[in-house]
């Protein structure tokens, strides 16, 4: 094949396959615009706080108090004590730091990139852009956090009886070894 051919070929190969990529990009930055319209950061940002909260749930204090060698026997009473405090707190920020939110952000987008076509992104973006598409994402800000109070709620209530339960048929179990 003569040279000229070859170079024709290949810019033909290139410009055909042009589309496809750009496709791709288009869909990835409509994700992501997406991701911000729908306000992901502000849920990014609560769960990020619920982490840090869960935190202060249990203080090392009151691990202590349930097994005095939580903390190879120091105790609040220790003049280390205030070490202690600080590595815990150290211990929860680096739990809650991920993901990090451009990874929680860039991980919906690629979901949203993947799943919608470009013609699908750029009507959902159309649509959340308006005031009836940002009333409903108000909307379900406000249901999710609703649902996560009834899980919670009914969480405190059913561990309890759960864990009594529980108990109840694991010594049922061990009287009936004997």
């Amino acid at each position: 094949m003569p040279y000229h051919s070859c170079r024709f070929a290949w810019a033909i190969l290139c410009v055909l396959f042009l589309p496809i990529k750009s496709l791709a990009a288009d869909s990835s930055v409509l994700a992501r615009r997406f991701v911000v319209l729908l306000r992901y950061e502000e849920q990014f940002h609560n769960n990020h706080e619920a982490c840090l909260a869960n935190s202060k749930a249990v203080s090392p204090a009151q691990l202590v108090a349930k097994d005095p060698d939580s903390f190879y026997g120091l105790r609040p009473t220790s003049p280390r004590w205030p070490e202690v405090l600080q590595a815990y707190g150290q211990y929860w920020e680096a739990i809650c730091s991920r993901p990090t939110k451009d990874e929680f952000l860039t991980s919906l987008a690629a979901v949203y990139a993947e799943k919608m076509s470009v013609v699908q992104l750029e009507s959902a973006i159309q649509f959340y852009s308006s005031p009836v598409g940002q009333k409903l994402v108000s909307a379900h800000k406000g249901a999710a956090a609703h649902v996560n109070t009834l899980f919670s709620q009914a969480y405190t209530e059913q561990v309890p009886n759960a864990m009594a339960e529980f108990n109840r048929r694991l010594k049922a179990i061990a009287d009936a070894k004997k």
